[in-house]
């Protein structure tokens, strides 16, 4: 199965990997679907559409993969536990978290801390000012409304992934609410989490393409 090349990141410790998942990408999805263990064939068999199925036996199959090399072993081998609300961990081995938005992938492989990715499209139906002040502290807000259009939507992603990784980061989800998260500015940009203080943590983005905003937290 072949993969993207790794992703180079500012945080240091961590590898960055990224796949494409669509019906014309290097993930073979015969080969990924051989992987998979019985509980990820019933996810994939309750998707509707084949290509939603698709995107999601290549995406498990790309985590199993990458995985597999750190451990040495068969990807059908790679054995998962939970922690946190749900967050899959390996039974032993690198801490890692994986985030997906249409058709692409990206994974976080730590070796010594945990980590949190979030990766979305810089879709501007989904960016509004509603959003921003139920899930943006009022710092957060204001360095918002310094700005407008593309330069707004950007932001809007910064903070949003930053939040989200942070979330994924502790496994915590959506039991820590977006705007008890406070975000470490600098310029205007997330460079770290002030709240909560514990674990602490840096946040850093991975240069993917302008329709994308990938952040990490680790």
């Amino acid at each position: 199965m072949a993969l993207v090349d790794q992703i180079s990141t500012t945080l240091t410790g961590l590898d960055i990997w990224s796949a494409s998942l669509d019906d014309d990408a290097t993930i073979d999805l015969d080969i990924a679907l051989r992987s998979l263990n019985p509980v990820e064939r019933s996810r994939a068999d309750r998707f509707v559409y084949d290509r939603d199925r698709h995107r999601f036996v290549r995406g498990r199959g790309f985590l199993r993969q990458v995985l597999a090399g750190y451990l040495d072993r068969p990807a059908k081998d790679v054995a998962f536990t939970e922690i946190g609300n749900g967050k899959p961990a390996l039974v032993s081995g690198p801490y890692f978290n994986l985030s997906h938005s249409r058709d692409r992938a990206v994974l976080a492989v730590s070796a010594d801390r945990p980590v949190g990715i979030d990766l979305e499209f810089n879709d501007r139906r989904l960016a509004s000012q509603g959003i921003a002040r139920s899930c943006f502290t009022e710092a957060e807000c204001t360095v918002l409304n310094t700005i407008s259009g593309v330069a707004w939507n950007q932001r809007f992603y910064a903070f949003w992934t930053a939040k989200e990784a942070r979330m994924k980061l502790t496994g915590e989800g959506l039991s820590l609410a977006p705007k008890s998260i406070e975000l470490e500015l600098e310029d205007g940009w997330p460079i770290g989490i002030k709240h909560p203080s514990q674990p602490k943590c840096e946040v850093g983005f991975l240069d993917i393409s302008p329709e994308v905003t990938c952040c990490i937290v680790s």
